[in-house]
């Protein structure tokens, strides 16, 4: 009942109050001992650009889904998927830590116009990008 309950949208769909159950969500499978379905969550949250989550965060989820994919990887009922799980989740996650990077790059860059800076942090907290796509180039 309680899983129903945090998986369902509240009334008015209000992003935050999204977040926080989702949050609450993962937090409730990983203390029943479901790391899979808990990792699946984190790695929605990371993926999402429906909702209000920088970048930094989305490199957390991503690293927490990891560690609770490999924490159910011994007991996972379908192998193949877990390991192509763990591999997208691996990938994504060395590719958001670029984007980290270059996001700390951009709030270190001297001589960028303000507007421009934060139209590009706004622009990286967005979504998590991939590896083509968060080629330094397109940002500074």
């Amino acid at each position: 009942m309680l899983e129903l309950y945090l998986r369902t949208p509240p009334a008015g769909a209000d992003p935050m109050r999204t977040l926080e159950r989702l949050d609450l969500l993962w937090q409730y499978y990983v203390r029943n001992n479901e790391y899979a379905k808990a990792a699946g969550v984190m790695a929605e949250l990371a993926s999402t650009t429906e909702l209000p989550i920088g970048v930094a965060k989305r490199l957390e989820y991503l690293s927490l889904a990891s560690s609770n994919a490999r924490s159910q990887f011994p007991n996972a009922g379908n192998r193949h998927e877990m390991i192509e799980f763990l591999a997208s989740t691996d990938e994504r996650l060395e590719v958001a830590q670029v984007q980290v990077e270059i996001q700390q790059a951009i709030v270190q860059a001297p001589d960028l116009p303000e507007d421009r800076r934060s139209a590009l942090l706004d622009e990286l907290d967005r979504q998590l990008y991939t590896i083509s796509e968060v080629r330094p180039p397109h940002w500074l």
